[in-house]
């Protein structure tokens, strides 16, 4: 099978580079300029000049790559597609994935309904409210202005979530439950970064105090289910659920029966009749919170037709047969078979710490990266590039601190966790950070992924119980 990416952010290049590191021919098209998207939110994105040198440096010498657009329009008069698989990695490249489509290939391909139905934050609580009998939708606002939003924080006793529609402006979710520091949050932001928010339009959205979140998961091939997950994440990038959100720091995903009860309660029919009507790999999942206070489960947001970062690396680690996960995973997907050899995968992200002192909103690039080859099978390096002497090193592109991901798989938790660890210990670069494996493995506090994976298994076993009696 010949497999095809197309990227903008590079964050599949470390998949596509081990497919070719298994005996795989792989072509790789990257997108040279926003705009170029063509999808709104980011048609507004300003890179600069230094941004986008570094983003098209990535894996340089490392993966041949060429223009996503040379690269659509060669595609058009190949008449053999039968054994081509095509990734689009994010669902902001959907103006290229209908085009893809139109000519008939498959793989991953998201189309611009699923960038809307995670965009488009009030069509898609719309859509939760018409279509799940089970999930509630946490009130919410959507404003055009920022001081219309900053009147409604000031003169409410509520604690509120700050979501952007679109990409520009930040989802701000305040940790604390103090009603006036969560005020104080949504008013700064509101305030700093009034354009943003402004340029698209915002919603604010009722938080919950002391939430469990989880993300199930759904895949289907040619429109039948094929395997399924839960996805269990920690986001910010210090220990305890403390500092700024790092894109999710810890990930844990735990392979489900298709059978199983929690598919049923949050996958309704119109999520099969959607599949029905795609061609190749079709991902669908609902973040659901569920509030310890009333009992009932809350809707969040939808992640229309993409993998999610870093838990495709977990999926990938779970995959792993015979030394080899990425081929794995893509043979299995297209012969509509599971992938997921393993109970449980884990990823650990990897961060840049080193500021440039010469670009103030970019990472230090340029070090040096060095691993064991103990590591090689469970490390995704994201941020990196071949200098001129043949030396791996750090790129520091587009604003992104994580350098990469170390994984695991296992059948026993432990045993996956301590996989994805024993990667770190065989990894080096200058200054990174990651959170500890005592971090992951801790009950010391409520967010903690022990604690909501206990917590998730007590609600299902005890709404089986009420449902069988």
């Amino acid at each position: 099978m010949k497999y095809i990416f197309f990227t903008f952010s590079g964050h599949s290049l470390p998949i596509a580079k081990r497919l070719i590191d298994e005996g795989n021919e792989v072509e790789v098209g990257q997108v040279s300029r926003p705009e170029k998207l063509n999808v709104k939110g980011w048609q507004a994105h300003k890179e600069t000049p230094e941004e986008q040198r570094r983003r098209l440096s990535l894996y340089d010498g490392i993966i041949e790559k060429q223009d996503a657009d040379k690269l659509l329009n060669n595609l058009r008069f190949n008449k053999d597609k039968e054994d081509i698989f095509v990734v689009l990695d994010h669902n902001n490249l959907c103006e290229y994935g209908e085009k893809l489509n139109s000519m008939g290939y498959i793989g991953l391909i998201p189309l611009r309904e699923d960038y809307t139905m995670e965009k488009e934050r009030t069509a898609a609580k719309n859509f939760v409210e018409k279509n799940y009998s089970l999930l509630q939708v946490p009130e919410s606002k959507e404003f055009k202005k920022a001081q219309d939003g900053i009147d409604l924080v000031e003169d409410s006793d509520e604690l509120w979530v700050l979501k952007s529609n679109g990409n520009i402006g930040d989802t701000i979710v305040p940790r604390t439950t103090d009603t006036q520091l969560n005020h104080m949050v949504i008013i700064g932001a509101l305030k700093c970064d009034s354009k943003d928010y402004e340029k698209e339009g915002y919603i604010l959205e009722r938080k919950l105090r002391s939430p469990i979140e989880f993300t199930p998961q759904l895949a289907f091939w040619n429109g039948e289910p094929i395997y399924s997950h839960v996805e269990i994440e920690c986001k910010p990038i210090g220990a305890g659920d403390t500092g700024p959100d790092g894109g999710g720091a810890l990930n844990l995903v735990v392979k489900t029966n298709l059978d199983d009860e929690i598919n049923a309660m949050f996958f309704p029919p119109i999520i099969f009749e959607m599949a029905k009507k795609r061609s190749g790999l079709f991902i669908f999942d609902a973040g659901i919170l569920y509030d310890e206070d009333d009992s009932r489960f809350y809707f969040t947001e939808f992640a229309g037709n993409r993998w999610g970062w870093g838990g495709i690396y977990s999926e990938l680690s779970m995959a792993t047969n015979k030394n080899r996960n990425a081929t794995e995973y893509f043979e299995r997907v297209s012969a509509g078979k599971s992938p997921l050899h393993y109970k449980y995968g884990a990823t650990v992200s990897l961060y840049n710490i080193l500021p440039d002192k010469k670009f103030a909103s970019l990472e230090c690039d340029c070090l040096p990266i060095y691993w064991r080859r103990a590591a090689d099978e469970y490390l995704w390096l994201y941020q990196i590039r071949k200098n001129e002497e043949g030396v791996i090193v750090n790129t520091g592109c587009f604003k992104d601190s994580i350098l990469g991901y170390a994984s695991g798989c296992g059948d026993s938790l432990s045993k996956c966790i301590s996989l994805a660890y024993k990667v770190i210990d065989n990894f080096a670069f200058k200054e990174f950070l990651f959170r500890p494996k005592g971090d992951f493995l801790s009950k010391d506090y409520p967010s903690s992924i022990l604690n909501r994976l206990e917590a998730i298994k007590e609600i299902l076993d005890n709404i089986e119980k009420k449902e069988a009696a």
